[in-house]
């Protein structure tokens, strides 16, 4: 059964229940941290990036390189 939902988060889009079911949360809590997490609205619609976007997102501190690329 995991495997089953692994392929099914691991391409495209999510919706507000899937990201509510990944982060082990009840949807209202999405809704309300929908921003945070990187929601997009579209037509009344709440949509959000693959599961492992969500989790770089989340975690990812901002402490990399940067890179510059000069012409």
């Amino acid at each position: 059964m995991q495997h089953d939902l692994d392929t099914k988060f691991s391409s495209g889009i999510m919706t507000p229940e899937e990201v509510a079911h990944f982060f082990q949360k009840s949807p209202s809590w999405v809704y309300k941290n929908w921003k945070i997490l990187g929601g997009r609205k579209l037509g009344g619609s709440l949509f959000f990036p693959r599961k492992e976007d969500l989790y770089e997102r989340l975690f990812d501190k901002g402490e990399g390189v940067e890179v510059r690329l000069h012409p």
